[in-house]
């Protein structure tokens, strides 16, 4: 799965990507990307963060996703293969809340037009 965002003026790309396992799909993107939405925006509320409850591939692509979002709150990000702009600044939590919460948006959005793989068609146009 590659999970990749373009708000603001700043990209993101996180891998873990879908050709890899054929049974990844949206939805299994989308608990991952809720479970770290929900981990993420306790911290940002000063709540100490729940471990989520996933097994398996779900369990998978969280660790991967939140290893993604600890590479952006201490180093920032590459740019994605397309893209001529450089390497973005580390983000704060709420940046990152606001990026996920925004992923998790896309996720519904483009499995709502393209089916149970439509968020991962989407993004692989900006990943290769």
């Amino acid at each position: 799965m590659s999970i990749s965002l373009r708000s603001t003026n700043w990209r993101v790309r996180w891998s873990f990507f879908g050709r890899a396992n054929p049974q990844l799909n949206d939805h299994v993107v989308d608990r991952a990307v809720e479970a770290t939405f929900q981990y993420y925006r306790a911290k940002v509320r000063g709540h100490d963060p729940k471990p989520p409850a996933l097994t398996g591939l779900d369990a998978g692509c969280h660790l991967t996703v939140n290893a993604a979002c600890e590479r952006l709150l201490t180093i920032g990000a590459r740019p994605l293969e397309k893209s001529t702009q450089g390497n973005t600044a580390p983000l704060s939590l709420a940046e990152l809340v606001d990026c996920l919460r925004e992923v998790h948006r896309s996720v519904r959005r483009r499995s709502q037009q393209g089916g149970r793989t439509g968020y991962l068609e989407f993004v692989r146009q900006f990943v290769g």
